[in-house]
Order: structure tokens, then sequence, then C-alpha cells
């Protein structure tokens, strides 16, 4: 939307006075076909009333000349624009000058306008609560404001937008249906004005602790407007047939908000709740009470914070604490968490839980940090949130997390804010994990808490030492802790096939105790009782024995390993094994080979690597260096008559590279690998490629996907790989035989024969 101020045309000369030249102030505001604007739109915590009538917005020009100019618009019925005009003098507006615009909400058909401007134009007043003298009337008032800026554009000013309207009242949806007497705390200033304090213009509201609204009877639902209450509870009360019933707000009402219960996209109106007497006025505040955090009701058991413990917004991240304590640290480990390890019975000797299995105040970082009520949630409260609750993954403020909407229509945001494992901050942005109250009931030194990722959520528990979020809550729990779920079982296979850098293990999920297992593996580790954090393969899911091929291991090491199992419950593990590597694999002329039990020994890498994972150097058919450009060109066999090159040095990159016995294969020996292995598809740490695993005695090399050079350009890295033989083809000099690896392919491995010049792999053989 902008604001257009357009010059009129200048009097003649001898005419008007140019001191009282006028500029028209116009601005034009589209709307959909439901009545609403684009105005309306840029509401924050609710929408703008349009009434049938008169609709006005107000430009409040402070400087030497302090003036409200008011401009008018008529929406009759449903229009499709807004237009509203009027007239400043020429001057007043400096561009490029900060100014505010300022909405009052507006009904034709109130016998007495509740806004009145003084004849200065200088000064804005009115009432809220005696527009009509109807309740009904309430809801067309909404006070907001934003900030606009002069710009000159080709001989015309223009008033931008810049920010969001901002309520300045607070607006509550009551069920009136036979109200005897509205009255209450909350209902504290009625009478307002719009005035300049010397510098800026300010919405100044006068406070009578005696307002109220007294009506005989009222039938429906309607608006009463709230203002903010610091120093009092902020509830609104009626009578009905000798009854007093009343709806108590959150402790510290703020204004720029417009309070009510949502279903959908319906506004419902807020329940009343019968009260036996008059509640006592509380307290005074005292440090650490509720009122200084903000929640929200999502109609639950509980009440939730609308930020994180160390957080001013809810999206921000703010602090990490280790479960049980209440500061946060430079480093999070294992070494400096002091409820690590310990049971159940030792958590509650050493005072860290209550009876209830839940962290005492003094352990509770949200009870250290917040005080009052505050608390962590137990597990059965994030498992509430859960299960009672719409979750949609979404950007807040640019901040990526989850909008959590109770059964009530009311949200929460909690954002993707990682976790701190030793001194970094991991998965920010992408995860998120907040603390329960409630440690592990069977295994120590871990806690429940809540994780998740877009495509992701449910409770799991954790090693304790990790640095999460917390998200306090506060009010007695009226939820059943639900039964918990138990953890699978599972055993570990024994270790079978040990080479020098790989093993054979596996498992059984014998039951999955009622939860279905999500992931299941083996997972091992150089020290005892490995977990899932450390390495790990998944095998499927679901109950039933399962094989798993460890790779990827050190020569002569010990090594530990165990089945695992992932259900509702946790992570289980069946018993630990272990097992030592044979000493480095067999080599020749300092290069590692297996024997797959074939004619002959294949290389564990390619010519030019150090590891199966890496691409090596790429080669043109019968040339022995690496180049920039790959093209016949340059290629010296390109369309010469040869014969098998394997072991002669001059065209042989293996031979020529790695000496010794080592050479290319030939292409009989390419094709004996393809007809006596299984070739699985996989990744290898993080590397796409063939496992080949020979089918005479299980041992397996991996060929990864290197793709492939021609030009200047390297191709298909990740889902082609190609390894040329010591074979020429026998019909076309320009050509020889390579072995091909392509994932997405009906024929995912052969033999082909492709032009020399490519820059194609070299895995080398010898006898």
């Amino acid at each position: 939307m902008a604001i257009t101020f357009t010059q009129c045309k200048p009097a003649p000369e001898g005419g008007e006075d140019n001191t009282t030249r006028k500029v028209k102030v116009s601005c034009s505001i589209s709307m959909n076909k439901n009545s609403r604007s684009d105005f309306s739109q840029l509401m924050t915590e609710g929408n703008i009333r349009w009434s049938d009538g008169r609709e006005c917005v107000y430009l409040a020009v402070h400087g030497e000349t302090p003036q409200i100019i008011e401009l008018e618009a008529w929406a009759d019925g449903d229009p499709l624009r807004l237009e509203f005009e009027g007239e400043a003098a020429e001057g007043l507006i400096v561009s490029g000058q900060e100014y505010d615009i300022w909405y009052f909400g507006h009904s034709q058909q109130l016998e007495t306008p509740y806004i009145n401007m003084t004849d200065e134009d200088s000064r804005l007043e009115g009432s809220i609560a005696t527009q009509s003298g109807r309740l009904e009337d309430l809801g067309y008032c909404h006070i907001a404001t934003t900030k606009v800026t002069a710009v000159t554009e080709n001989d015309e000013v223009k008033l931008n937008l810049k920010g969001t309207l901002v309520n300045q009242i607070a607006i509550a949806l009551l069920d009136l249906e036979n109200v005897e007497e509205l009255y209450g705390d909350a209902i504290l200033g009625t009478e307002y004005a719009l005035e300049y304090n010397g510098e800026r213009y300010e919405l100044n509201v006068t406070e009578d602790d005696n307002a109220k609204i007294n009506v005989e009877s009222a039938t429906g639902i309607s608006y009463v407007v709230l203002l903010p209450n610091a120093n009092k509870e902020t509830m609104i009360k009626h009578k009905k047939e000798d009854k007093t019933f009343a709806y108590t707000f959150h402790n510290y009402i703020k204004s720029n908000k417009i309070y009510y219960r949502t279903a959908t996209d319906d506004k419902v109106a807020l329940k009343w709740e019968e009260i036996e007497e008059e509640p006592e006025m509380p307290e005074p505040e005292q440090p650490g009470d509720n009122h200084h955090h903000e929640y929200v009701d999502l109609g639950l058991s509980v009440k939730w914070a609308t930020c994180n413990v160390g957080a001013n917004a809810p999206e921000e991240y703010g602090d990490y604490f280790a479960w049980g304590e209440t500061t946060t640290k430079s480093d999070y480990s294992s070494s400096n968490c002091p409820t690590y390890g310990l049971s159940i019975s030792q958590l509650q000797t050493q005072g860290y839980i209550d009876g209830e299995g839940n962290l005492t105040p003094q352990y509770d970082a949200a009870a250290a940090n917040w005080g009052g009520n505050w608390r962590m949630p137990t597990k059965a409260e994030m498992q509430e949130l859960i299960n009672n609750c719409t979750w949609k993954w979404t950007t807040q403020n640019g901040v990526k997390g989850y909008k959590v909407e109770g059964p009530n229509g009311n949200s929460i945001f909690l954002p993707a804010a990682g976790y701190r494992y030793g001194s970094s901050l991991d998965y920010a942005g992408s995860y998120g994990g907040y603390w329960s109250s409630s440690p592990d009931e069977g295994l120590d030194g871990r806690a429940y808490y809540l994780f998740f990722y877009s495509d992701n959520l449910r409770m799991s528990n954790f090693d304790r030492y990790n640095g999460r979020s917390v998200r306090p809550v506060f009010g007695s729990a009226s939820v059943e802790p639900e039964e918990p779920a138990q953890y699978a079982t599972v055993t570990t296979s024994e270790v079978t096939e040990i080479t020098s850098n790989s093993a054979i293990c596996g498992g059984n999920v014998t039951t999955d105790n009622g939860s279905a297992v999500t992931a299941k593996g083996v997972c091992w580790s150089t020290n005892p009782n490995p977990t899932i954090e450390d390495n790990k393969t998944t095998d499927g899911s679901g109950v039933g024995s399962f094989t798993s091929q460890i790779p990827n291991l050190v020569p002569n090491t010990q090594y530990y390993v165990r089945a695992y199992a992932t259900n509702e419950a946790g992570t289980s593990y069946g018993e630990q094994k272990s097992f030592t590597t044979l000493t480095a694999g067999p080599n020749a002329n300092g290069h590692e080979y297996v024997d797959l039990g074939l004619s002959v020994k294949w290389a564990t890498c390619n010519v030019g690597a150090s590891t199966p994972e890496e691409y090596g150097d790429y080669f043109a058919w019968g040339e022995t260096t690496t180049k920039e450009t790959y093209t016949a060109d340059n290629c010296a066999t390109y369309n010469v008559l040869m014969n098998d090159i394997s072991g002669n040095a001059q065209y042989d990159a293996a031979a020529a590279n790695w000496g010794g016995d080592w050479r290319m294969p030939t292409y009989a020996e390419q094709q004996e690998l393809l007809d006596n292995c299984t070739w699985t598809w996989t990744t290898q740490n993080g590397v796409n490629g063939y496992q080949v695993t020979s089918n005479v005695n299980s041992s397996y090399i991996f060929l990864p996907a290197a793709g492939y050079r021609y030009e200047s350009s390297l191709y298909h890295v990740g889902n082609f790989g190609s390894s040329w033989s010591s074979t020429p083809c026998e019909d076309n000099a320009n050509y020889a035989y390579y072995l091909r690896l392509f994932y997405f392919t009906s024929s995912t491995y052969n033999i082909l024969s492709d032009p020399r010049c490519h820059g194609y792999s070299v895995r080398p053989v010898l006898e």
C-alpha cells in the first residue's frame, strides 16, 4: 500500500496565497471478495473489522507544526477498493522523513462518533467503552499504528508502509448471552487521546479503576476492550441469576494482542467459569512470577511458554542445558555431567529427582532460571503435546521449526535450535531437541526428550550430557502418565568372516514388546558397550533376524559389537561380542589386494587412490599419466591398431604407476568378475558405488562411482563408474573395452567399448 501526495495546479499570480495551497493526500487499498483488505492483512494478532460505513486513517505529522491529518473513505457494502483522501498544507510533508499512520475503528451506524478531532487538528480524542452504548459496537474499535516514510517521485510524494500495523489495545471475544452485569479489573481506561508530547505523537489512555460496563441484559457474542494492567490479575466477571462467573486472563495482559480462542479460522467465545466468591487480589508481583514470561493456553493440562529458556522471542534458540543442570557451559561431555551414569535410585538419593521421578526445582533449568511456577515438562506432558496438537513444519521470521497448534486453536512455535555436543552446536535449523524432566527408567545416563526434524517427530531418550533446549510449562498436571513403552528384545549373533578390514555379524529381534521396531542393526567401537552414536549399520525394521556387514575396520585391532533395535521406548542392545581384525591384508609392491577366489587378485583401490572410496586418477586408454584435457586429438593410441596391453608398462597405467606384477585386467578377467560376484549398489563412507562380493569366498572389493573425464570436465560422479580393461576393441582402432557401472539403468553393470580418449579409472590386478 502506498499513500500518495499529488500537488495541485499552482494558483495564478495574484491569486491564492501560496501559504494556503494544499497538497492532496490519497491512498488506495484493494479489497478481496471477502471484504478483507491488504491493509487488514498487515495487522498482527488479529484482523481489522471494516464497517459498512465511514472509515478513516490518520497521518500524524510531528515537528514544528504538529498536526493530525484525517484521510477519509467510504466503504459501501462489499467494496473492491477503499479510497482514502485528505489534504495537507504544501511543504508540511518532508521527503525522507518518517511519520506515523494510525487506524481507529469506525462505524457510521453510531449516533455519536466516539472519535473527535480538535479545532487545531493537532489532537485526536475518543472513548472506547462508550462508543454507542451498545456492547456489540465494541468490536469496531481496533487502534493500530505503523511507520511510513515520505519519498518524492516524479513531482509526487508517497508515504510507503514501513512494517506491520501493531494493535495498541487488547480485545476479548465473550459470550454475553443473558449477562446481567459485566465488570472487571481489565476494563480500565476508556478515554484515550492521540496527542503531541513535544517530540512525537503518542496514544495516552486515561485509566479509571472504577470503569466498568453495566448492562441490563445482552445476548449473543461480542467484543470487550481490555487495556494493559500490569498491577492486577486480569479478570472479567459477570453475574447471572445471583451467581458470579469470571474469565481470568494470563497474568500481565499486554497490548498489541487480541485475546480469543479459535477453532480453525472461526472466532469462538472465551469460556466462563463459575466462581464461588469474589477472588482476593493477588500479592504484588515478585521477581520470578509467571507474568515475567509469556505463555499460551493450548487447551492441555499445562500452559506452555512462548520462548525457550534464555530466549526473548519465540524464534530465538535460547540456552542449552545438560539434563539436571541449570547453567550453560562451553563444553558438553560425559566427564563434566554429574547426572551421567546415575541410576534412578542414585538420582533420588542425591536429590536430583522427586518421588514422582522428575527433576527437583534446584536441578530444573526452567525453575532455576525463571522462578515462580515455571518448570520443565514431564515426559507425559510432552507426549500430550505430541498426541493432542497439530504440528506444522514452517519458517517463522526466518527461523525454521514447528508451529504447534493446540485443540483450542492457540499455538506456540518451537525453533529447530539444534543441540550442543562437546564445544559444537550441531544441526541448528534442521533439528530440535527439548528436554523433559523425566529420566529414563531403564538406561542409566539417559533422559527423555522430544526431538524433531521436518519429517520426524517423537519422544526418545538420550545421553544426559548433551546440551538441549528447555521450553518451560506451569500448572498442575491433570494428564495421567501413559504406560511407558517397552524396549524391544534383541540378541547379537556371533562374529564371522573376520578380515583385516571387515567382519560379518547381525542379530535377531525376538519381540518388539508392543512398540514397532523402526530400525535395527549392529553398532561397534574400539571401546566396550558401543551405541548407535558410534558406528552402526541399518538393516531394516520390525522383528526377525538380520545380517550385518561391518566395513572399514583397521587391521589387527580389537572391536566390540552389539546388535540394537529402536522403537518408541528407545534403543535396546543385545549382548556384547568382541573380535580382532586380521593383520593388514596381503600386498604387492606396497598396494593391498583381495583374493576373491578368482583367477587374479584384485586391488582394493584405484590407481591414484589410497582408500577404496577415493576416485583416484583418470587415464585415456593406453596412456600412463593424467592430463588436463581428454580428446581424440591428444590421445596417443587413438586410431592405432594395438594388441592387448596388460603388463606392458609403456601403455598399461597399472604396470607403469604401481610396478611389480600389477597390471590392468583383461576383458576376460573383468567378465569373470561380473559372472562370479554379487554386485550391490551401496554407499561406503559417504561414497556411492558397487560392493562386489565374491560368490566363491564372500570376500569383497568396493568400486566407487568415480564418473569419467572428457575434454576438461568430470561427468556423472556419484552415479556412474568406468574402469578400463587392457583389451582393445578388435574391430575399431579407436575403441577399447571397459567395465561400466551405472546405478539407474536396467543393465547396471556390464562391459562395453568406448573411445580410448575418455579418461576412465583403472583398478589393477595381479596373478
